[in-house]
């Protein structure tokens, strides 16, 4: 998704006699390649009249790894008058750590072009913990909390780790799968889990994302349950010394989400990462090869978590009939 948008501002400052004034102009553009990974570039021009000229061009690039850590990687170089002033990059690092606290680490390079090459480094540390005073409390906030688990033999096991957002809110479970958001606007929010944060194979038994409606002063509570999904191969066997490709064959799988997949040469598809449950296949037979047919279009499986299920459909060759009409003796 790409978005931009500027803006252009005037200031006059001074006394009435020495009128200074400064015009700034600012473009802004952004390309997200995901929900976790954008670029962000930035260019300003300001323009201190009978003075100077300064220009900045800068460009950063974010990305939320799977683990909730935040990495920005940022490059600006900066001229004065429109000749080379300074060149600098930047690495931030910030993570949110359970209960609200965060931490950061900076890393600065740059060097000043002006007159002569001079290079400059620095490193920063930084942590951060959140605190409220009782000074003004505010009465019509509400928050919610919730727990990733596991469902495994009628047990939960929690799971740690795991990236949980509310909008454009982050939170992380804790070793005991909880996690929460707080000093939330009461209205409707979008909750989702990155499936990336969660380990190869696990799936949400809820759909995600889905809306929950917060409400004034009331604290919610909601359970992610996670379960192991399951991968269903289809297989279409054609007639014994009958040459045609199945390649191509619409096969529509539904289990409360509906996925419409074609065939490959050999005539199988394999689906993973299903939900477990009950599951329509059915084969669309206007897609099938001409002189085939199929004995049953529709078929209902139940995939188990973590299994592997097989479905072989066996293709007939269509009767052929002969109608004969009698049109009478001239």
């Amino acid at each position: 998704m790409i978005s931009a948008f500027a803006s252009f501002a005037l200031q006059y400052s001074g006394i009435p006699s020495d009128y200074k004034g400064t015009h700034s102009l600012e473009l802004y553009g952004s390309y997200r390649f995901s929900n976790l990974t954008y670029v962000y570039a930035r260019a300003s021009l300001k323009y201190y009249v009978g003075d100077r000229c300064e220009t900045a061009l800068s460009l950063v690039v974010t990305h939320i790894t799977g683990g909730g850590m935040k990495l920005n990687t940022v490059l600006t170089y900066e001229m004065r008058d429109l000749q080379p002033s300074k060149i600098k990059g930047e690495f931030l690092s910030s993570a949110t750590l359970p209960g609200g606290s965060s931490i950061g680490i900076g890393f600065n390079v740059g060097a000043s072009l002006k007159d002569y090459w001079k290079p400059s480094i620095s490193f920063s540390l930084s942590y951060t913990f959140p605190f409220s005073l009782p000074v003004s409390p505010r009465s019509n906030l509400t928050s919610l909390s919730g727990e990733v688990s596991i469902l495994v033999g009628g047990e939960q096991v929690p799971v740690k780790g795991a990236v949980v957002t509310l909008n454009n809110l982050v939170s992380i479970s804790d070793e005991n799968g909880r996690f929460k958001f707080g000093g939330l606007r009461p209205g409707k929010y979008y909750l989702d889990i990155d499936a990336r944060s969660l380990e190869r194979g696990l799936i949400s038994v809820k759909t995600v994302p889905f809306e929950i409606e917060l409400k004034e002063n009331e604290e919610d509570f909601v359970s992610l349950y996670l379960t192991r999904s399951a991968t269903l191969r289809v297989r279409l066997i054609k007639p014994e010394q009958t040459e045609i490709s199945l390649g191509g064959v619409l096969i529509i799988l539904s289990n409360g989400e509906v996925y419409r997949l074609t065939t490959r040469e050999s005539g199988e598809i394999v689906v993973p990462n299903l939900k477990p449950g009950k599951l329509t296949v059915r084969i669309d037979t206007s897609t099938l090869p001409n002189g085939v047919a199929v004995e049953s279009q529709l078929m209902e499986i139940d995939l188990k978590p973590g299994a592997t299920e097989t479905i072989e459909i066996q293709l007939r060759e269509k009767e052929e009939s002969i109608i004969i009409i009698d049109t009478g003796v001239l």
